[in-house]
């Protein structure tokens, strides 16, 4: 009989050789299923979400970063206030002809590819065991998927993250200063995907040269990987520079984020600085804003960093206990939190039926986040050969306990935990040492455990933000100008939060742009009441009473929304829109352009502003704005129609026939399109087709006098016979004429013209004779000498020809 050991040495054998005939199949039918549901998940989002067409928050600046970039702007004047290699890689795409849905789908494809990544990693580290759980484990977390359904940068980070670590791994077995250059490289890429990873690269830089500690070259190469890293760096770096003449290495916001989780509203979760909004684009201008109310005096971003970072310092000084206490409850959010997300949430969007309810089926990385832990303390009994992995851990931890958390900051962790739990759970399964199954198990249903109580308790809870949520899908709607919808979410944000100041000024928006006015004005005092210095309120409500005519208090209402939040672009437009309306359009054109500084895709003021650059006779500044807002809305009958109008000034009916075209295919029940484009085909001398608009105008505005007129004065006049129809041209001239208030020149010339054309001759003299007499009462001279000429046509028997 064999001795157990030796038994056991045997199965243990026969278990790696199994191990290692089944991994490559194993791990590649695990990609394979996992890329067949995400597949699922990404239909469903992409035909029930609407935000899967408007990206919005961080992800609306991305993504318009991307265009600008893509446009050709690859410097902008201020520095980088969020990551920027992620937006150039959108760009990236965007200039290729990709649009969102390349982007999900290739976020889909680095998804899926980063498990096998994993899976080399925790197999070089451990075995082929825990590596195959290590990548199913990911391939079975909710959160990676649902970030990969948004423009953020997080599928990139985890990307990126384990493609340093496996490059690591490389440098500890060989650290040659060829394999260090490229560690170096990598991280640095990782540092402008996620800025706070700048820690990562000093302490891996001592990493790297412990790990080559006792060669000569140990020094060179911690020397060449920090250099590298640098030199991934330095582009950002000069951006920022070039942008204010400051040393900013990546962005700018550090101070303010730090301000944000520290100060006296933080609560642990992203909680605004009162007057700023929510978006890294905004941010800037509302610090800066802040800094000069503060200081009475304009900074530059590095000084307004550093404020914000003083203000955050001085208020742990200030209560030192409470900033320790929200230290460990923005930890206690990183090891334990599952439904809080900044943007959306995926239980929010599966229930309300915006998303797959394959997202609830899905793990929760809170739950691996316990058993990760027992592993990191069990790596750390050598933390030199285990570096890599706990520095991934531990920069998102410092970075969430520094700010605040969110799943975004969590994200880089992910790859660690996954490994970290996988290692734990595998070594519990073989069941050799009773300690690990005992940890393994606790700590499992402890994060379980804690994950419920956060739920039951109201600290996590998936409704929790709803109001939040279904809030930030009313924004979506909204820009998508689907308005009963848009209002039906800010309605079911007033009903769970009556108080909600946004959703209030939101509505009361929506109600007055229908012309509930008194509704809207109820709605803004409301808001108001709860948040004095809502700058939408405030913008909405001075948008009111500059439509009621109180020119003067919409003024001053509006001044109060653009301090309150210098970068709300709508206060600066509504303020355009009252100065337009009292005539004042030097001053209105200075607002329009101010707001399009806050908002460059700014739909109305480019619109405001390119009919404001057409009054004005500048035609080439009026088509620029017109093709901008184009690019915002390409389905913007209104704008079609006004770059059709330049083109019919610059004597260009080809192209102008084109944009009505356009927009008559965009609302095909607008007479006014009809005939616009009606009288641009004549123009062109297509006459056939005018007649056919014309004939749509007639029937689509039965009421209005032009199409019939118009249309009685082709049929009439034209020199081609298959053209006219002298009949149908009387039929139409009586009933615009009927329809006019009182009679007018012009419109008896039609007439006559049409008696003349079919013969009664002696009618076409009379009727042409009252209108020479109408055109000479109202001193219109030209009209009634032309009149005369065709007179004279008609009293000779002949009709007249255009």
């Amino acid at each position: 009989m064999k001795p157990a050991t030796e038994t056991q040495g045997t199965q243990d054998t026969l278990a790696a050789e199994s191990a290692t005939r089944w991994y490559r199949p194993a791990l590649l039918i695990a990609c394979a299923i996992a890329l067949l549901v995400h597949a699922l998940i990404l239909r469903d989002y992409l035909a029930h979400n609407p935000a899967a067409q408007t990206p919005i928050g961080d992800g609306g600046v991305y993504w318009r970063m991307a265009e600008r970039i893509a446009a050709g702007q690859l410097q902008d004047d201020r520095p980088f206030s969020a990551a920027p290699l992620y937006p150039y890689l959108l760009a990236a795409i965007r200039a290729l002809g990709g649009g969102l849905v390349t982007v999900y789908v290739l976020q889909m494809f680095l998804h899926v590819l980063t498990a096998p990544l994993i899976a080399g990693i925790a197999r070089r580290q451990f075995d082929e065991r825990v590596g195959l759980s290590a990548a199913i484990l990911f391939l079975c977390l909710g959160e990676p998927i649902f970030s990969s359904l948004r423009v953020l940068h997080g599928t990139l980070a985890i990307l990126l993250v384990t493609v340093v670590w496996a490059q690591l791994l490389h440098v500890q077995a060989n650290p040659t200063a060829g394999r260090c250059a490229v560690a170096g490289v990598l991280s640095g890429l990782l540092c402008l995907v996620y800025p706070p990873m700048q820690l990562f690269v000093l302490v891996a830089a001592v990493w790297v040269w412990l790990t080559a500690k006792g060669r000569s070259y140990a020094w060179a190469c911690a020397g060449t990987f920090v250099g590298m890293a640098l030199v991934a760096i330095a582009p950002a770096t000069v951006h920022n520079y070039r942008a204010c003449g400051e040393f900013i290495p990546i962005s700018s916001h550090g101070g303010v984020a730090f301000r944000l989780g520290y100060g006296p509203e933080a609560r642990g979760l992203y909680t605004p600085i009162p007057g700023f909004t929510s978006t890294s684009e905004e941010q800037p201008s509302d610090a800066a804003a802040y800094y000069r109310r503060e200081t009475g005096r304009e900074g530059t971003p590095a000084e307004i960093d550093r404020f914000f970072f003083r203000q955050g310092v001085d208020e742990i000084r200030r209560n030192p206990a409470a900033a320790v206490s929200l230290a460990f409850r923005k930890a206690y959010w990183f090891l334990t939190g599952r439904y809080y997300h900044d943007i959306f949430q995926m239980d929010f969007e599966a229930r309300r039926g915006y998303g797959s309810e394959l997202l609830l089926l899905l793990l929760p990385t809170a739950w691996l986040m316990l058993p990760a832990v027992v592993g990191l303390v069990a790596m750390l009994r050598h933390p030199v050969r285990n570096g890599p992995g706990w520095m991934f851990f531990a920069v998102p931890l410092i970075v969430v306990v520094a700010f605040w958390y969110s799943p975004r900051y969590r994200a880089p962790a992910i790859p660690f935990v996954v490994i970290s739990c996988a290692w734990v759970l595998v070594a519990a399964a073989r069941g050799r040492r009773p300690t690990w199954v005992v940890a393994a198990t606790a700590s499992l249903i402890g994060g379980v455990v804690l994950v419920g109580l956060n739920r039951a308790t109201g600290f996590d809870h998936p409704e929790t933000r709803a109001s939040a949520l279904e809030f930030n899908m009313g924004l979506v709607l909204l820009r998508q100008d689907r308005v009963s919808e848009a209002a039906e979410s800010f309605q079911r944000v007033l009903d769970s939060d009556p108080n909600h100041a946004g959703a209030l000024g939101k509505l009361a928006g929506l109600l007055a742009g229908q012309g509930a006015l008194a509704e809207a004005e109820v709605l803004c005092q409301r808001a108001l009441s709860v948040e004095a210095n809502s700058a939408e309120a405030l913008a909405t409500l001075g948008s009111i009473y500059s439509e009621t005519g109180r020119f003067d208090e919409a003024d001053a209402l509006l001044k109060r929304a653009i301090e309150a939040a210098p970068s709300y672009a709508e206060a600066y437009y509504n303020s355009g829109v009252n100065l337009l309306r009292q005539g004042l359009a030097d001053e209105a054109v200075a607002r329009f352009k101010e707001c399009l500084e806050r908002d460059p895709d700014y739909f109305e003021a480019l619109n405001n502003l390119g009919n404001l650059s057409a009054s004005a006779g500048r035609i080439e500044e009026a088509w620029e704005y017109y093709r901008r807002a184009l690019a915002v809305n390409a389905d913007s009958a209104q704008v079609h129609s006004n770059m059709a109008h330049l083109m019919m000034q610059t004597g260009k009916p080809e192209d102008a026939i084109r944009h009505y075209a356009e927009a008559v295919r965009l609302v095909p029940t607008n007479a006014q399109g009809h005939e616009n484009l009606g009288l641009a085909l004549l123009a062109a001398g297509r006459a056939r087709e005018a007649v056919s608009h014309f004939g749509e105008a007639v029937r689509l505005a039965p009421g209005q006098p032009g199409p019939p007129l118009d249309l009685a004065w082709l049929l009439a006049t034209h020199p081609d016979e298959a053209v006219r129809d002298g009949r149908r041209a009387v039929e139409l001239a009586e009933r615009g004429i009927a329809l006019l208030d009182t009679e007018q020149p012009a419109a008896l010339e039609i007439l006559a013209a049409a008696q003349a054309e079919v013969g009664a001759f002696q009618e076409a003299v009379a009727t042409a004779t009252r209108a020479i007499e109408l055109a000479e009462q109202r001193n219109l001279r030209a009209q009634a000498e032309a009149a005369r000429r065709r007179l004279e046509l008609y009293r000779s028997g002949r009709p007249y020809r255009e």
